[in-house]
């Protein structure tokens, strides 16, 4: 039996086919606008949350974004359809984007081999052209409107199915003078993609946005982290002042033009960096030529195709329910939660199998009265539909939605060399209680000596012996599965004492028993849980609040 997907929820002119995520300023949905004659587009809705719909900063701060976000016309920017209020919601309608973000690529669990620098290359010139598009806008007087971007991350950078690099999320971007100000010296974005000055507090310009480009193509190549460590102190530090390698140290086959375009890019004085992101795009341009010049879009897209191809199917599903006029528990996000402000987004990061088979069409239903709960008021989970119990496969992916949208792909963070497990199902999530610190998990201390006991008279009674807990054998078969995420910031996650990754890890594989869990926030804040793994089962999935 296929499970059956509810009929559409009724928004506007829009139906609501599935929350892509949530974040801590909107939620994402993809939904379906239909017109006359037959005409119908994908959309990505992204809509102000209902506690922060009469809140004036917040609703500043949206508007402000949609604003900025609506002047930019480029190839290499997620496009901005309109921005409306319905119920006193407001929302933004963007682009609906079929790809992976370009943390996928730094991934090595995710792309198995060390990114070509000719791709690295084609991927950056396009989001420097994004960029550079964003950073000369006018006002109507012509005067420069100076957007700053301030979060340009590997998440907020989303490579699409034909090739195209798209330029995510301007929810926090700066215009100078802008009427809806932040806090003076207030630091937003992502830390570890954050420029010194930055970090500092001081004016951001373009160059902010440069240093970051740097640190991303670094991280492409190299697949690991530049400046993130496991506190925000240590990150701080590592940005401003620790000792900044030089790519081609980490891969000497990198051309050594493309490692001093970077070196450039990450310099910590402004001044030293190119003057604009245009300028660093024809730099990559320039030290790719000599080893056959930077991938083009249709090489792009290949690469895509063969490195993504399932995860791409499971994309294609969901979009296939919604022309089809199905949708998905709104209840559930059926991508990761992601936690920078605005930063949140992705595209279908688990699909319901069942999807692929027949679909009950029925007409939209409408948008619920204010007084009627809101969807908040649940527990995030992962999507779901019952019945019946269809498998789901999860993938993280950065995020994105993308402004417009797609939608950040979920999938098993494990060791470096473990393979990508079959789909499993969806499971609920089970939020970890407790004080901001708790107390670090103690290894197991090995038994002491007992000398011998004397012995025991022999039970007289029929009842027979159970075994303690300490004398059961251990819990044996093949492993078991769970996942584990954090809130609203990751975490670094040890299990049994030995550092499993950061958050989320997704259908992480362990033995069966009972594991110690020990979560390190990027504030250096520590908790502690017990998780029980079931040999062959997906464990309730767990999410550490701070």
């Amino acid at each position: 039996m296929s499970a059956v997907p509810a009929p559409a929820l009724g928004f506007g002119k829009y139906q609501l086919v599935a929350k892509l995520a949530t974040g801590g300023m909107a939620e994402i949905f993809l939904a379906r606008l239909v017109g006359t004659a037959g005409f119908e587009k994908l959309v990505c809705i992204k809509r102000i949350l209902p506690q922060h719909a009469k809140d004036k900063q917040f609703v500043a701060m949206f508007l402000a974004e949609a604003k900025i976000a609506a002047q930019i016309s480029h190839s290499n920017v997620c496009q901005v359809f309109e921005l409306g209020e319905i119920d006193g919601r407001y929302f933004i309608a963007m682009e609906y984007l079929e790809g992976v973000p370009l943390a996928c690529f730094r991934r090595r669990d995710l792309y198995g081999r060390a990114p070509d620098p000719r791709l690295v290359a084609g991927l950056g010139i396009q989001a420097c052209e994004g960029l550079h598009h964003a950073h000369q806008l006018r006002r109507p007087d012509g005067a420069a409107l100076e957007v700053v971007h301030r979060d340009v991350s590997s998440n907020n950078l989303f490579a699409t199915v034909d090739g195209t690099v798209k330029v995510l999320d301007f929810g926090i971007a700066k215009v100078q003078d802008a009427s809806a100000r932040t806090t003076t010296g207030s630091v937003k974005g992502t830390y570890a993609y954050m420029a010194p000055e930055q970090l500092r507090g001081e004016r951001v310009d373009r160059r902010t946005d440069v240093f970051a480009m740097g640190i991303v193509l670094w991280e492409l190549l190299a697949q690991r982290h530049l400046f993130r460590r496991d506190t925000e102190y240590l990150t701080f530090d590592a940005i401003t002042n620790q000792p900044i390698p030089n790519i081609c140290d980490e891969r000497p086959e990198v051309p050594r033009a493309l490692g001093a375009a970077i070196a450039r890019a990450l310099s910590r004085d402004r001044d030293a960096r190119y003057a604009t992101a245009r300028e660093l795009g024809e730099a990559l341009g320039a030290a790719a030529a000599p080893v056959g010049g930077p991938f083009q879009p249709s090489a792009i897209a290949h690469e895509i195709a063969g490195a993504f191809g399932a995860r791409l199917d499971e994309q294609r599903a969901l979009i296939r329910l919604a022309h089809a006029g199905g949708s998905l528990p709104l209840e559930d996000d059926i991508g990761p939660q992601v936690g920078h402000g605005t930063e949140m987004i992705g595209t279908p990061s688990s699909i319901i199998s069942g999807l692929r088979s027949e679909v009950v069409l029925a007409p939209p239903r409408v948008q619920s009265s204010p007084s009627a709960p809101s969807v908040q008021s649940a527990p995030v989970a992962f999507a779901r539909v019952d019945p019946p119990r269809s498998r789901v496969s999860l993938w993280v992916a950065a995020m994105i939605i993308v402004a417009a949208a797609a939608a950040y792909t979920a999938v098993e963070l494990t060791k470096k060399d473990s393979p990508v497990p079959a789909p499993v199902a969806p499971v609920p999530v089970v939020a970890v209680a407790g004080a901001d610190a708790a107390p670090a998990v103690i290894p197991d201390a090995a038994p002491a000596a007992v000398p011998d006991a004397a012995p025991v008279a022999p039970r007289t009674d029929s009842t027979p012996h159970k075994k303690k807990d300490h004398d059961r054998d251990p819990p044996s078969g093949p492993p078991g599965q769970i996942t584990i995420d954090s809130a609203p910031v990751y975490a670094t996650i040890y299990i049994d004492g030995k550092k499993r990754g950061d958050t989320p890890l997704v259908n992480l594989s362990l033995p069966p028993g009972k594991h110690k869990v020990r979560a390190v926030s990027a504030k250096g804040a520590t908790k502690t849980l017990t998780i029980t793994i079931t040999s062959g089962k997906t464990s309730p999935a767990r999410r550490i609040e701070w």
